[in-house]
């Protein structure tokens, strides 16, 4: 199959790339809280030491706020979880909640409103300059998307918004938003949109796609995710070893600490191994939801080579969505790299 397919089946989503997964957000059974959603918390314990306060988001859930200057023991506020928890800590959350759909953003206690600085054009630029936007606490950014929408479109679309923030604003208490894995990977899609997305209040559009709002395939009353191979691709991301082309493999094994990645290469084939290593890694680590340290071992690898490996990863980690940082290499001659939290991983 040759193109993009954009699947999205009872809150999982998934795009295939010429037949082959290369992004995956799944809804999450159990419903802990993902990046996003919002809740009424009350401060817990103030950490003056750490410059952070711990809170309770439910009954048996806490978060972290780093942004603990002025917060006093008892005091209650909108929080918005800014990342996934490790295990056995406390969840991340800021106080800056944003509301973000496919073309616009609204700011909470941050008002104006403001342009992507990646609309260029002056034409445009002054076409969004006439969205009617009179609140005063509560700002809006239109996106990149928005380059192609008309002012009014824009205006009923953070409305929308702006009536689940009112909404939000009068919640008793626990979780008051929350974005499916659909949803947010509607959200944050970065193509321009079809129609027949509207009904999730989203937009977005690809070269060619397959939409299953409602989990079946009026055509063939099948499992989109079966028929296409997706759980077969999903199943196989819970085995640690991938092989590689050259007959070599790579091991990803998540740890309480760090993600450790082992590079092995078949008989002579070192530098193949770790090219195509190097190549891989970004998408697998976006598939298995993987982020935080991760330190990659490479097969025998002369100084002089290392070069060579950095621009491959480097190029790889452009076109991957999820920021990563590549610190360099340790003394044991391990590359370590440094990846943001976004999303729940698919093995714990």
């Amino acid at each position: 199959m040759k193109g993009r397919v954009l699947l999205l089946d009872q809150g999982h989503a998934a795009l295939l790339v010429d037949g082959r997964l290369e992004d995956l957000l799944l809804e999450d059974p159990a419903g802990h809280p993902s990046p996003g959603d919002i809740y009424r918390a009350r401060v817990d314990r103030v950490m003056p030491n750490m410059g952070g306060v711990f809170l309770r988001l439910g009954p048996d859930l806490q978060g972290y706020l780093r942004e603990g200057k002025g917060v006093r023991s008892g005091t209650e506020m909108l929080v918005q979880v800014s990342g996934y928890a490790e295990p056995g800590k406390a969840v991340p959350v800021s106080r800056r909640p944003l509301l973000k759909s496919r073309r616009v953003i609204l700011t909470p206690g941050a008002p104006g409103v403001n342009i992507s600085r990646s609309i260029r054009d002056l034409e445009i630029r002054s076409s969004l300059g006439e969205v009617v936007w009179d609140e005063p606490d509560i700002g809006l950014i239109l996106r990149s998307a928005a380059r192609a929408a008309s002012p009014t479109d824009l205006g009923a679309e953070a409305a929308r918004l702006l009536s689940a923030w009112r909404k939000i604003e009068e919640g008793d208490g626990g979780r008051l938003w929350h974005l499916s894995g659909t949803e947010m990977a509607l959200n944050e899609w970065t193509d321009p949109v079809p129609d027949a997305i509207h009904a999730k209040g989203m937009t977005t559009q690809l070269f060619k796609i397959v939409v299953e709002l409602f989990g079946r395939d009026p055509l063939t009353e099948d499992d989109p995710f079966d028929r296409l191979g997706v759980w077969e691709a999903v199943e196989a991301l819970s085995c640690p070893e991938l092989p590689l082309p050259s007959g070599g493999s790579m091991v990803i094994e998540p740890t309480r600490a760090l993600v450790a990645v082992d590079v092995n290469a078949a008989d002579g084939s070192a530098m193949t191994a770790n090219v195509e290593a190097a190549r891989e890694l970004p998408r697998q680590l976006r598939l298995r939801g993987l982020g935080g340290q991760i330190a990659v071992d490479f097969a025998p690898l002369k100084k002089m080579h290392r070069k060579k490996i950095e621009e491959v990863l480097k190029a790889a980690l452009r076109r991957d969505p999820v920021e990563t940082q590549m610190v360099g290499w340790t003394p044991l001659g391990h590359m370590e790299l440094n990846r943001k939290r976004e999303r729940r991983p698919i093995i714990s």
